[in-house]
């Protein structure tokens, strides 16, 4: 669909009386997030055939984000479809400072109708402040309360304009970085193996926190391998924990990457060399046939020796 009409839609005065017979079912099945995100898709392109023009669809379309958001907050699987499908993204391919697995669903799912387009910025913007000033607000997490609240706003303008105080907004930011660490912590839970450094942190941090540790590296002793000793200062403050954890995590990602890359390289060679080097397709073959790049041996044109 065209989406730099939806660019220049001009809202119009709607009532929630005039959308709940419009409203179509949401899908329900939790375990199947691909059905849910393609009845949101659906949603979308019957808004963007209307030209961008129908304020109830563009009300129910980002009431439908709305309430579908908390499926893909919590449900592991459901925010991996997610990703994978803003992944696919002509725009978000060619994006390398815009990284899928670091955004929060509601960016996900916006971007996904919108794209990283330029022309889109300004819709994308009035849609998230919508979402996350509703969020903030703590408007049921239904279609029939955000049109409801939306109605209440003036409009999705209007609820750009309701932005939470800075007490408010700072605690759902909050809420979004203590969900990002639990991730983390996640992903680098502890191991038995793992070496043990031990420095004093005093009680900044709880058992199971991350925290970032400055250290200098040595040689041990009669050991070849080098060794992280001697740790000088440590940072617990959670943003800086979590940009440098996120950083880490991106770059293992790359490098198992890089080398399941590489293996399957040295496989396919593997594979190419052992076809060129079967005997059987040489039985019976001249040496032409063997060597077709060599050119014939040229016959000695000399006399020869008394």
């Amino acid at each position: 669909m065209n989406t730099e009409v939806i660019a220049k839609t001009v809202e119009k005065p709607v009532s929630l009386a005039s959308i709940l017979p419009t409203l179509t079912p949401l899908a329900q099945d939790e375990q199947a997030p691909a059905v849910l995100l393609a009845s949101i898709k659906g949603q979308f392109d019957d808004y963007g055939q209307a030209f961008g023009q129908s304020q109830s669809k563009l009300w129910n379309l980002l009431g439908s984000l709305y309430e579908s958001l908390p499926r893909f907050e919590t449900i592991k699987a459901a925010k991996a479809e997610l990703i994978n499908e803003v992944c696919a993204l002509p725009s978000v391919q060619a994006n390398k400072r815009w990284f899928p697995r670091q955004k929060e669903p509601d960016d996900l799912l916006v971007t996904l109708l919108l794209g990283l387009g330029k022309k889109q910025k300004v819709t994308k913007s009035q849609w998230l402040k919508a979402l996350r000033a509703a969020a903030a607000q703590h408007v049921k997490r239904t279609r029939v309360d955000f049109i409801a609240w939306l109605e209440q706003v003036g409009g999705v303008a209007g609820a750009g304009r309701s932005l939470p105080p800075d007490e408010a907004r700072a605690k759902e930011e909050k809420r979004q970085l203590e969900a990002r660490m639990t991730e983390l912590k996640s992903h680098f839970k502890q191991q038995e193996d793992d070496p043990l450094i031990d420095f004093d942190i005093g009680d900044e941090a709880d058992p199971g926190d991350l925290v970032l540790i400055l250290a200098h590296v040595e040689f041990e002793k009669g050991q070849s391998m080098r060794r992280l000793s001697r740790a000088t200062a440590y940072l617990s403050d959670p943003k800086l924990v979590v940009r440098v954890a996120e950083a880490l995590k991106r770059s293992e990602e790359q490098e198992k990457r890089s080398t399941k890359r590489k293996m399957q390289q040295q496989e396919a060679a593997r594979a190419k060399n052992a076809k060129r080097l079967d005997p059987s397709e040489y039985v019976g073959s001249s040496i032409e046939h063997l060597f077709p790049d060599v050119p014939p041996v040229m016959q000695d044109s000399r006399p020869p020796p008394c």
